[in-house]
């Protein structure tokens, strides 16, 4: 069996997608027009890891019988909220460097940071107060 041509050899490398970069960087996509995908993402994301996170954080509380404050839950789940924004553009960068970093930095820091701090966190109290009295 011959081995193929270096022209003709096709090179794999797997690629993380960020879900930003991937939707605005398809070929024949109007790069002008907002997505809704994304902002919704970027909306609903930080909840469902807050969430994961406040859970988890019970769970650890309640394996080693070390009761947590309210503020150790907050602050965690807002940890876990923020790694959605944190992790993209590095991401985005490495897996995709030719695309634009606009995009993801701009959602991260204007959408997802200004949800967190103004109505994230008052819902993550929220949450983490309902943890606390049924779980």
């Amino acid at each position: 069996m011959s081995r193929p041509r270096e022209s003709e050899r096709r090179v794999h490398r797997p690629r993380i997608r960020a879900v930003f970069t991937f939707r605005r960087n398809r070929p024949g996509h109007d790069k002008n027009r907002a997505d809704r995908g994304p902002i919704a993402f970027g909306l609903i994301a930080p909840n469902v890891f807050a969430t994961l996170g406040i859970l988890v954080a019970h769970a650890y509380s309640l394996i080693t019988h070390t009761p947590f404050e309210l503020g150790t839950y907050v602050l965690f789940s807002v940890l876990c909220a923020a790694a959605s924004y944190i992790a993209v553009p590095a991401v985005q960068r490495m897996a995709i460097p030719e695309a634009s970093p606009t995009l993801p930095l701009a959602a991260s820091l204007g959408l997802t940071f200004s949800y967190n701090v103004t109505i994230g966190i008052p819902v993550y109290i929220e949450i983490a107060k309902l943890v606390m009295r049924y779980i």
